[in-house]
């Protein structure tokens, strides 16, 4: 898998081209498949393997927001220098930067392994290896929630929905240490979402209701700070 992975990485820069993010996804899809039917997949393996994927991707994610706000804001900075009339050049050279500064090394397409990693975990987490609800699988699956948390602050939808799935199974679990301070950030990040969605019928919506309702039944620690 990991020689598989690092084959996609080495592919992302390239992921600019629609056709080639289409095989990327085909690709994972297919290795996700993999892992789920796989016997040899144990439950330590795989969460401990997941964790690791996931932290590493996170890092790529957020740094690459992180620069490209800076970049964006120094832009704009420069455009109110030039007076209204180059608002319009401002805003253009804002998304010039934003592309500039996610690079050309595959920091903007790294959401691709993030959404791979979470649609391995939720596929186990119904079926396959960490569907256990035994001591063992609980240890192994609490790391995994501040991780599952970060990922709601993703740009790419498909990245917050499997993440929203996750937790909401995984808060029905309610033997796990981390759920409280997991539920605490996951509400923050629910009532941002939630400000952002067009209607209550959005199917981002819909998930976030989903997780919210979860919490509020089985998170007994978890108290909204605003009305959601």
């Amino acid at each position: 898998m990991d020689k598989l992975l690092s084959l996609v990485r080495e592919k992302l820069p390239a992921a600019t081209s629609p056709t080639v993010r289409s095989k990327l996804e085909q690709l994972l899809t297919a290795a996700a498949r993999g892992v789920g039917a796989n016997p040899s997949v144990t439950s330590e393996g795989l969460a401990h393997w997941l964790g690791t994927q996931l932290e590493s991707c996170l890092r790529v994610e957020e740094a690459a927001r992180t620069k490209a706000k800076a970049s964006v804001g120094a832009t704009m900075a420069v455009g109110k220098t030039r007076g209204s009339g180059a608002a319009g050049d401002a805003d253009s050279s804002a998304a010039a930067a934003d592309g500039h500064a996610a690079g050309n090394d595959g920091a903007a397409h790294r959401y691709l392994l993030t959404h791979f990693c979470l649609t391995v975990l939720n596929g186990s987490l119904k079926r396959g290896v960490l569907a256990g609800r035994d001591p063992g699988s609980l240890a192994l699956l609490d790391p995994l929630l501040p991780l599952l948390v970060r990922c709601l602050d993703s740009r790419h939808m498909g990245t917050v929905q499997a993440a929203l799935k996750a937790l909401t199974v995984l808060v029905g679990v309610q033997q796990l240490p981390g759920l409280p301070a997991a539920a605490a950030g996951a509400g923050k990040a629910l009532s941002s979402l939630l400000r952002k969605v067009p209607d209550a019928g959005h199917p981002l919506a819909q998930d976030c209701f989903k997780l919210l309702g979860a919490m509020l039944r089985d998170c007994p620690s978890y108290h909204p700070p605003t009305p959601q």
